[in-house]
């Protein structure tokens, strides 16, 4: 079938995060493995990351070069001052979070960073920053949401021989329309070490025309490290998965996905 590679892998989850956009679904009994937390793409929501430390309280290393960016005030000045005051509200609001966090008893930290392939002004590599932070040889769990810039670093060869040690995977994939076939390779790449154990579709996407199907503009996978998968049997359960999966977007209807392997 054609979007068979997408079909999940039957296991224990539980969902992590807020109902709609924001939360995900992991699996669940690899996570008393897991060490440090790698969270790429924060944007300017921490229920995920906040609702992950309550469960492992370990810590979590939080990543988004973008949300102070200097480069936003001109950006927003043009839209008229409504929109700057907005976001200069927002900044100074989401700053006061972050700071408050430990007091919370969080182990939360934020780093005015993103991932790239290497070193390049704000970016840094996920090697980089293991070797940096000290977490060389612990077991990670990976979050990304970088808006495209997934595609480019699972197309990487250093940054995929970096994910030896990580338990699980929770990404979300843009632009299918133009980059299913390059979803397709990742998943191929990745499947020698790792497997699809969720899949959902952001429904602030849209759906398009491929293979004789409806498919959605932007998902969401979670993968397990095949060292954590206990048999490898196909989940024929209905997507979006009843009590897990909730709509990113609750004003419409979530995307039903089961048709793609009929």
């Amino acid at each position: 079938m054609a979007f068979e590679f997408l079909r999940p892998f039957k296991v224990a989850k539980e969902r992590v995060g807020r109902n709609w956009d924001g939360g995900y679904v992991l699996e669940s009994d690899s996570l008393s493995s897991v060490e440090v937390t790698y969270s790429y793409g924060v944007g300017w929501e921490l229920s995920f990351e906040k609702a992950l430390y309550s469960r492992t309280h370990k810590t979590i290393r939080l990543f988004d070069p973008t949300l102070f960016d200097m480069g936003n005030i001109p950006t927003q000045s043009k839209r008229g001052l409504y929109w700057l005051g907005r976001y200069v509200a927002k900044v100074v609001y989401f700053k006061s979070i972050l700071l408050s966090l430990p007091l919370r008893g969080y182990g939360l930290k934020f780093y005015n960073e993103g991932l790239s392939k290497s070193k390049n002004g704000k970016y840094n590599s996920f090697t980089n920053h293991l070797a940096e932070f000290g977490d060389e040889g612990k077991k990670v769990l990976l979050k990304i949401d970088i808006e495209g810039g997934e595609y480019e670093m699972f197309e990487d060869e250093k940054f995929l021989k970096s994910l030896d040690n990580v338990v699980q995977i929770a990404m979300e994939l843009h632009d299918l329309e133009s980059e299913l076939g390059r979803v397709e390779k990742i998943v191929q790449r990745l499947s020698d070490r790792f497997s699809v154990v969720h899949f959902h579709a952001n429904n602030y996407g849209y759906l398009f025309e491929s293979r004789g199907k409806k498919v959605p503009s932007v998902i969401e996978l979670t993968f397990l490290n095949n060292a954590y998968l206990k048999q490898r049997v196909a989940d024929t359960a209905p997507l979006p998965v009843s009590n897990l999966d909730y709509p990113n977007d609750p004003q419409k209807p979530d995307i039903e996905l089961s048709h793609l392997f009929s």
